[in-house]
């Protein structure tokens, strides 16, 4: 039912395809410590249509700053000082999982992103080069998924959404009147039950 050009679930996961496919390409062709942010980042950033995903690019692109700035900050000052950084490590942990459901995804991003410091501080001595190419991979993610939202359906999915969405919902008051009348012994329409 849904392996059709007119649903919303097919299209919206071929434009996904395209879209980690494009990013993986081109985290294969660029030399950066970390590609994989880029996969991420395309990942973190894709929504139904160009408008959303725009919207979540800036967010993502703002908080991943932020979280740099933030790390910058603390390898500056703690350096390279394995037992201070587990110490972060719990903080960071909490910040991330917490603030994107609770206060924005900007700040949820800067979390994560200061928890990828945080993590490569424990393994490694702290570099400010980690925290610039977070910055870099991230943005490169982010404008991956905004130039396949622009060319694969910019408006979404939300017109072809809608009309499934009348579909499913009568559906489920037929089924609903159909099931009502058959537990009070009414008259039945079998077609609409299901039978």
């Amino acid at each position: 039912m849904h392996l059709s050009w007119s649903s919303p679930w097919f299209r919206n996961a071929v434009r996904s395809a395209v879209a980690l496919s494009l990013s993986i390409a081109v985290a294969k062709t660029v030399s950066l410590q970390h590609p994989f942010w880029i996969v991420l980042g395309t990942l973190s950033a894709l929504r139904f249509d160009a408008l959303g995903t725009g919207r979540t690019a800036r967010q993502a692109l703002v908080g991943t700053t932020i979280g740099v700035l933030v790390s910058v900050i603390f390898i500056e000052v703690i350096g390279n000082n394995p037992p201070v950084w587990w110490i972060l490590f719990p903080i960071a942990l909490f910040w991330a999982a917490y603030t994107p459901g609770t206060l924005s995804l900007a700040i949820g991003q800067a979390g994560f992103s200061f928890v990828v410091i945080v993590m490569f501080s424990i393994l490694t001595p702290a570099r400010l080069d980690t925290a610039a190419a977070r910055l870099i991979d991230v943005a490169l993610g982010l404008g991956v998924s905004l130039l396949v939202s622009l060319l694969m359906w910019p408006r979404g999915v939300v017109e072809s959404l809608y009309p499934r969405l009348r579909e499913a919902m009568q559906a489920a008051c037929d089924f609903y009147v159909a099931a009502s009348d058959w537990m009070a012994g009414g008259a039945i329409d079998r077609r609409l039950l299901g039978e």
